[in-house]
């Protein structure tokens, strides 16, 4: 067996595409998510468009999303149960200035929380504004999703977050772990959740690093996050 080389749909508009995500819920069926820059590349600004693209068996071909009237609103994470209930994360910002000090973001309000039933891409209206950097799906009302937001107790800093779907409502969580966010979730054996966080770098050439990376288990009945006191975590996850 090889690789081979299957190229992804030019974009329609903008430059520089970036695949953030990949997953596949059939043989000849399968999705990939992530951005194209929409600014000029010697902008100041950081515009990111939301570029969605979906395997046929033969070819990829670009799938328009719904708008969500932000110019900074790149798809982050895809998660499925099955080709009928695929969810899909990103990170819709008011604010996406680059400048010396790293990216500059403000979660928009519009959080990019999208469901495909198959048919069509339908926005989810959601309790919250976070950056979703990551989604997933132990079944169709079981659905997690992670990422940060700003902390309302420090100045300008932010906070690792998370929220799970039961199928009916949306319960939020944010976990002390200051300049952190989620990067994954996972299910034991035993029916337990565990998510791990990593470091937000604060300037491009990480010369000053967030809050440390850890790894956390799901309280269910107090709805918090406990740390997992089993082994350490490293930085970088």
């Amino acid at each position: 067996s090889r690789w081979t080389r299957h190229d992804y749909a030019n974009p329609a508009f903008g430059h520089s595409p970036c695949v953030n995500d990949v997953l596949a819920v059939g043989e000849n069926d399968a999705w990939a998510a992530g951005w194209v820059h929409t600014n000029s590349p010697h902008d100041n600004r950081e515009d990111r468009a939301p570029w969605l693209q979906r395997w046929n068996g033969t070819r990829w071909v670009t799938v328009d999303v719904p708008a969500l009237g932000v110019d900074y609103c790149p798809l982050m994470g895809l998660a499925a149960s099955g080709p009928n209930d695929i969810w899909l994360v990103g990170s819709a910002a008011d604010n996406a200035e680059s400048n010396e000090r790293g990216r500059v973001v403000e979660p928009a309000k519009n959080t990019p929380l999208l469901h495909f039933d198959g048919q069509s891409w339908k926005v989810t209206r959601q309790p919250f504004a976070a950056l979703l950097r990551t989604v997933s799906v132990f079944g169709p009302d079981d659905v997690w999703v992670g990422g940060f937001r700003g902390n309302p107790d420090t100045d300008g800093g932010q906070q690792a977050f998370t929220a799970h779907w039961d199928g009916s409502a949306w319960t939020t969580a944010t976990i002390d772990e200051r300049d952190s966010r989620v990067q994954g979730f996972t299910r034991t054996r035993d029916g337990q959740v565990l998510t791990v966080t990593g470091d937000l770098t604060v300037d491009p050439q990480r010369t000053r690093w967030g809050g440390q990376a850890g790894v956390y288990r799901w309280n269910a009945s107090a709805k918090t996050w406990d740390k997992d006191q089993s082994g350490p975590a490293s930085r970088g996850l």
